[in-house]
Formats: structure tokens, sequence, C-alpha cells
């Protein structure tokens, strides 16, 4: 096992309701990914739109990479929206 160093960059335009995010790995370039958050008026309450943008250049095992980490990014999901749900709960 080896420890990794990154830098998870969110960047909140908080009158636009709208999020860029970023996420680098110090010493490679061989994998980038990032995405855009908006949260939109829905009816009475709001929704949370995610989109996530990956790209792992690894010869032969680049798709089975990209395959982990989404399920790792799907999977952590909930805790992220509950971040959000408790942020504009109190920023409204």
């Amino acid at each position: 096992s080896r420890t990794e160093q990154s830098i998870t960059t969110y960047r909140w335009d908080l009158a636009a309701k709208r999020c860029e995010w970023t996420y680098r790995r110090a010493h490679s370039n061989s994998f980038e990914a990032g995405g855009t958050d908006r949260v939109e008026s829905a009816g009475s309450g709001a929704r949370l739109t995610t989109e996530f943008r990956l790209r792992v250049r690894v010869p032969l095992l680049g798709r089975k990479i990209e395959q982990l980490v989404m399920r790792a990014f799907v999977a952590r999901e909930p805790k992220y929206v509950a971040v959000v749900k408790r942020f504009c709960a109190g920023a409204g």
C-alpha cells in the first residue's frame, strides 16, 4: 500500500447555485476527474444535479480503473448530497 497525495477543489458560485470541482493527483497526469454540481428549483423543493468526468490514461488497465473509481464515486454520493442538503437548509 502506498499513500498518494491529492487535491480536490470545489468552487461554488452560490448566486448561480453551481459548483465546479476538480480532482488532481500530486505526481500523475494519467488520472483526471472533475465535474459540475447544480442546485435547481423543483416544485416546492430543489434538485441536485451532478455531472462527473473521469479519464484514466493507463495502458490496458485504464477502463478497469475507471470502473472502480466510478463505483467509489457513486458510493460516496449519498453522503455528499446530505452535506449539500444541510448547507442549503442553513443558507436558505
